[in-house]
């Protein structure tokens, strides 16, 4: 509740600023309470400027240096202080990947393997499962879930038909538009790379849904606002 909260005051307050002091402060709580959602929305927040028609080359490469630096120190301070890394080298993380494998396995009734799955399965498990007929529903609450992805699929077929249809181009969407559907797709992929049962799945869309849901109404208003002039 504490990260949605926090996730949720940081796009509130680059709606306002892009770049302000309070941006960099929510940085900081998000790195202390989960750190690999802090580098991927760090890095869409790097991506975002860098993909900026009107900055200029100068202001990308530096914005690039700092991105480079604040990466190559909180890193390294990641691997040791919250994975708990003796070294950092490649046998400390394969151990650290085998023994996560090993921790996934089996866990719960809707488990997901990850050995056994693809990437892209997972992200459909993150983005719509359990869809009837595509997986088995044997409880009062997994058919709650299941109707909450058929509409959380018709919503996106939805959104990609008005998209299309409208033509809309990226570059015309503002700073915080862009930067929520990056980083709402940026934390799908995070999420699905290590998301091991359809509960934990649920939890995780609290974190990048709202992100896509933002980016696709404002796109929305965008282009309605386009057609009405």
């Amino acid at each position: 509740a504490l990260l949605f909260t926090i996730m949720a005051l940081f796009l509130y307050e680059l709606n306002l600023n892009y770049f302000s002091w309070k941006i960099m402060v929510l940085f900081g709580a998000i790195f202390l309470i989960r750190p690999h959602v802090f580098f991927v929305m760090f890095a869409a927040f790097i991506l975002v400027f860098i993909l900026d028609k009107e900055q200029s080359l100068k202001n990308k490469y530096k914005i690039i240096i700092i991105n480079v630096t604040v990466v190559a120190v909180l890193l390294p301070l990641t691997f040791i202080y919250f994975l708990k890394f003796e070294e950092l080298n490649s046998v400390s993380f394969n151990s650290f990947l085998q023994d996560f494998i090993t921790y996934t396995l089996n866990k719960g009734q809707t488990a997901i393997n990850i050995k056994e799955t693809s990437f892209l399965t997972r992200i459909g498990y993150n983005l719509f499962m359990p869809l009837p007929f595509l997986y088995p529903i044997y409880s009062l609450q997994l058919w709650w879930v299941a109707l909450e992805g058929v509409y959380l699929l018709s919503v996106i077929i939805f959104y990609f038909f008005y998209l299309i249809r409208g033509q809309l181009s990226f570059y015309s969407l503002s700073k915080s538009s862009r930067y929520s559907l990056i980083c709402g797709v940026l934390l799908l992929l995070l999420f699905s790379g290590y998301v091991y049962n359809l509960g934990l799945a649920s939890r995780m869309r609290l974190m990048f849904y709202p992100y896509l849901f933002y980016g696709m109404l404002t796109s929305l208003k965008f282009l309605n606002e386009k057609k009405a002039h």
